[in-house]
């Protein structure tokens, strides 16, 4: 029973982390307007600012992973690092060129690239989403800013949003919802901001049977 809901929840990590593959036309970004565009500028600005954070994060899965929680680390953006709590041996990796879920408990490790996942909007190095095309909406609610991320074809078709606190801009959670409708909801907690973290915490481990899909 166990193994069964681990491989569902593997399925809700790499759904819930992976950001959009290819490129939808230019154009779906023709409507935005002038505040559009000002607060796209302005989660530039703090995405590109982010240095050394760690925390706590929940998430929440339409594929049977269910709820789940854990520890995250966030070193300069393009790193991360999140823990799963016990009894879920799996980590999700970011080392700023490929990601992956490390199996702790089958000692296997699955590489993606980054351009290849959902999260590619926060991960590359110089974020600048009012040139991304990926980009399709912005939306504001008392309280949030919500930046929504479209791909509407190919192995990786679906949509991320993006949330953050306004005013007070912080990255609170990103929802994703893949082509058949599943939802994957990842929320940060107690984020704190720290001087350093160490590099170890971004590498892979280093399985005989690792995975890496290029």
């Amino acid at each position: 029973m166990f193994l069964t809901g681990l491989k569902r929840l593997t399925v809700a990590v790499i759904l819930g982390f992976s950001v959009l593959g290819s490129s939808i036309p230019a154009s779906a970004q023709g409507n935005f307007s002038a505040q559009d565009i000002a607060d796209l500028e302005r989660v530039n600005q703090y995405l590109n600012g982010i240095g050394f954070l760690s925390g706590r994060f929940i998430q929440i899965s339409d594929t049977g992973g269910g709820y789940s929680e854990g520890n995250f680390y966030i070193a300069e953006r393009t790193r991360m690092r999140f823990e799963y709590d016990a009894p879920i041996p799996l980590t999700f990796i970011s080392n700023g060129s490929f990601v992956g879920i490390d199996n702790s408990e089958m000692e296997t490790v699955s590489q993606y690239p980054i351009g290849s996942t959902p999260l590619r909007v926060l991960l590359r190095r110089e974020v600048d989403l009012t040139s991304d095309a990926n980009i399709t909406a912005v939306e504001r609610v008392p309280g949030q800013l919500h930046i929504v991320a479209t791909e509407d074809s190919g192995f990786a078709q679906g949509q991320l949003t993006m949330i953050f606190s306004d005013p007070g801009l912080e990255l609170r959670q990103w929802v994703v919802v893949d082509a058949q409708g599943r939802r994957t909801t990842v929320a940060l907690r107690d984020v704190t901001e720290v001087e350093d973290l160490p590099r170890d915490l971004f590498r892979f481990p280093d399985y005989d049977d690792s995975d890496i899909f290029n």
